[in-house]
């Protein structure tokens, strides 16, 4: 009987010693988680300390988002103010202004009947064609693009690699003079320029011609035909003229054209009388 008693007060102290101390504190290994139990509240609460990521591999590169559009770029404006300028028998320059929003300018060519073929494209507004044919006529377009864009129109220019002077008869006329004078200011247009300074009585144009540069400080004033039989005159000016402008890029008797007219610019009135030497 006393042992029995012995048992009872024993475990009734046990009990109570129990009661004092957290019921239970258990790990889950399977999901690398540690739960603790409250002894207050019974509430059970995981552990939310972040966990090494072993999914990870080494040398992984965290790639760009790559799903941003460019911007849009604005259209690229057309080519304004194409020019040709010949340079010796082979070679032709073409020049025009700079397009608004391009970033390059692609050039084009053709021969008659034939079709455009693209020759070049170049990030300045110039090209020079070094592949040119004697007696050829070529015609040549520009188009302004940039990286996403081309403009909607393209500019043109035709150039004739050919003789502008044509002496065909012994008489010079005053018709044939002045498509002389259109066609070599089309080929030089860098080096000269065509002027109407007046009105004959019957109404024909009188053209000054002058080459070299209009900003230098000397000039020369030639002036041909004030009489009507002499349009032999006019077409020695008009040959003149040609051989100085064929001739700019290069030397005459040693001497460098460029230079000299680069100090000077000289003016021909090829036919002061185009009536008078119409009506001879």
């Amino acid at each position: 009987m006393k042992s029995l008693w012995k048992k009872v007060i024993c475990g009734a102290l046990v009990a109570g010693m129990l009661a004092q101390c957290p019921q239970s504190i258990y790990a889950e290994d399977a999901a690398n988680t540690a739960t603790v139990t409250d002894t207050e509240s019974n509430h059970v609460t995981p552990d939310t300390t972040q966990q090494p990521d072993d999914t990870k591999q080494p040398g992984d590169i965290q790639q760009p988002d790559d799903t941003q559009q460019p911007e849009e770029l604005p259209q690229p404006s057309a080519v304004e103010g194409l020019h040709t300028t010949k340079q010796g028998k082979t070679k032709v320059y073409l020049e025009w202004e700079k397009s608004s929003d391009a970033t390059s300018y692609v050039i084009y060519r053709k021969t008659a009947g034939g079709a455009y073929k693209k020759l070049a494209e170049s990030s300045k507004p110039s090209y020079t064609d070094k592949n040119v044919s004697s007696g050829k006529t070529y015609t040549y377009k520009i188009v302004a693009k940039n990286e996403q864009k081309e403009a909607d129109e393209a500019a043109k220019v035709t150039f004739s690699n050919t003789e502008a002077v044509q002496i065909r008869s012994q008489k010079y006329t005053y018709s044939q003079m002045k498509k002389d004078m259109q066609e070599l200011a089309q080929q030089y247009s860098d080096y000269c320029e065509m002027t109407k300074i007046g009105t004959s009585v019957q109404g024909r144009g009188i053209y000054d011609f002058a080459i070299g540069n209009p900003d230098a400080e000397e000039s020369l004033l030639i002036v041909s035909t004030l009489h009507a039989r002499e349009y032999i005159c006019s077409a020695v000016m008009m040959k003149e003229i040609q051989y100085y402008l064929e001739n700019y890029n290069g030397t005459i008797g040693g001497v460098k054209m460029s230079n000299v007219l680069q100090k000077m610019q000289i003016h021909y009135i090829v036919m002061a009388n185009p009536d008078g030497v119409t009506i001879s």
